[in-house]
């Protein structure tokens, strides 16, 4: 059996210094400061690390932007509806709510499916980083961050929907009923 790896902890500061020089300057060992390594593995992940955030910011400006489509396409196709539903009684304060609300429910189910799949997905993978790599890690942890992703999701139906929900406040009923 062979000793790969030895911890050494320095009885004084100067030991920092003297230890790793004598063993960096003998043949078959080699000295690492830990908080060094790790100083350097940070900073050679930096550009993925900056890279995989400016991915996650696209990203969520595409759902965004998706999002704004689909409830302006909605809105198309549905004023009709709306319009039956203001001649019903509704006022147009209510279709505004009404359609914010949607927002707002479209976004936390999305914000639920993918907080699902990504805690899923996680613990899957978990489970061949333990099985190959022996790393212990799960998916079922909650993170405080997650609460900052439901307030984004929240803002992000808001916004929107808020253009829609203005249009349909909008809308002149007897022309829309008219076309049909």
């Amino acid at each position: 059996r062979e000793i790969t790896s030895l911890l050494v902890k320095y009885s004084s500061p100067r030991g920092k210094f003297t230890v790793p020089a004598m063993a960096n300057n003998s043949e078959g060992i080699m000295a690492a400061e830990p908080s060094i390594e790790i100083q350097q593995l940070i900073e050679l992940l930096l550009p993925a690390i900056s890279v995989m955030k400016s991915m996650a910011l696209l990203v969520m400006i595409i759902a965004a932007l998706s999002m704004f489509i689909a409830m302006f396409s909605s809105l198309k196709d549905r004023k009709y509806e709306i319009a039956l539903l203001r001649v019903s009684g509704a006022s147009s304060r209510q279709v505004f709510t009404t359609i914010i609300i949607e927002g707002l429910l479209i976004s936390i189910m999305g914000y639920v499916f993918g907080l699902v799949l990504s805690h899923l997905g996680m613990e899957i993978f978990s489970g061949y980083l333990s099985e190959n790599y022996h790393y212990d890690f799960t998916g079922w942890i909650w993170l405080e961050e997650s609460w900052y992703l439901l307030f984004g999701a929240l803002l992000i139906g808001i916004i929107s929907a808020l253009y829609p929900a203005i249009i349909a406040y909008k809308t002149d009923i007897s022309e829309i009923l008219s076309k049909k």
